[in-house]
């Protein structure tokens, strides 16, 4: 089985790149762990995988199947290599306010708020900002940045 409805730190097992998907699993759940399907579409910074790399993400059951797939996959290392300006300056953690609304309007629990803080500052503003994104139309209370 694989957790639904909490962010999982996993690494990707297989990439796809010419037919836009892959598989990721957790790393919590052992050597039998079950793949979980990620669509490019998926991808926060909208870019290619690479097998072994270290990412987080949501998992629903497949209607219809057995099997599981990605609502959200991004990567673990700050927005990945490729996304990263060599003389871009680390943005600090989010404000307490912002990670606070946050919470509130994710509705998050106790294991998945202890894990986003746990996150680098980076990882935790792409999660705030891709969640943000991808919820605008039913909340107007986005992340705004900087640190």
């Amino acid at each position: 089985e694989v957790e639904t409805g909490i962010m999982l730190s996993g690494r990707v097992v297989q990439w796809h790149a010419e037919a836009d998907f892959g598989f990721v699993v957790a790393e919590e759940a052992g050597p039998n762990a079950k793949q979980v399907l990620v669509h490019r579409s998926v991808l926060a910074e909208g870019r290619d995988l690479a097998v072994g790399e270290a990412v987080v993400f949501e998992a629903e059951r497949r209607e219809g199947t057995t099997g599981y797939q990605a609502t959200v996959c991004l990567s673990a290392s700050a927005g990945g290599a490729e996304a990263q300006e060599e003389t871009q300056v680390p943005r600090a953690a989010p404000h307490a306010e912002d990670m606070a609304d946050f919470i509130v309007n994710q509705d998050l629990d106790m294991a998945t708020m202890d894990w986003l803080t746990s996150l680098d500052a980076e990882v935790q503003w792409h999660v705030l900002e891709n969640f943000a994104a991808s919820s605008s139309s039913s909340s107007s209370s986005a992340p705004t940045g900087g640190g």
